[in-house]
């Protein structure tokens, strides 16, 4: 979850649709890490510790409208090869399907 650019304190509001996955998917026997962002200060460098101890993992990544200047640092960030998951409040998963990613 990246930082909110429209919020006052990034925790007011979790993302209960994350937390939502995360919980059936450990339901249906899966291990999920959920790594929040908000509020860090150095999102990318807690991401890169994350990534570096947990190769090879699927990412999901949440985010509204105004969060996706975020998330796509944070997609920017992960290794070349990683599955991501893009979702959150209003997401057009047509706009993003097959698209690769750039590491401009």
């Amino acid at each position: 979850m990246p930082s909110s650019p429209f919020l006052l304190d990034d925790k007011v509001f979790p993302a209960l649709g994350l937390l939502k996955v995360a919980a059936s998917l450990r339901e249906a026997g899966h291990t999920v890490d959920v790594l929040d962002l908000s509020g860090k200060a150095d999102e990318l460098g807690a991401l890169n510790t994350y990534v570096s101890r947990n190769p090879g993992v699927t990412f999901g990544i949440t985010a509204t409208s105004p969060q996706m200047p975020a998330a796509m640092r944070i997609l920017k960030a992960l290794p070349p090869d990683a599955h991501v998951i893009l979702g959150g409040p209003p997401r057009n998963p047509g706009t993003c399907r097959g698209q690769k990613r750039s590491q401009e």
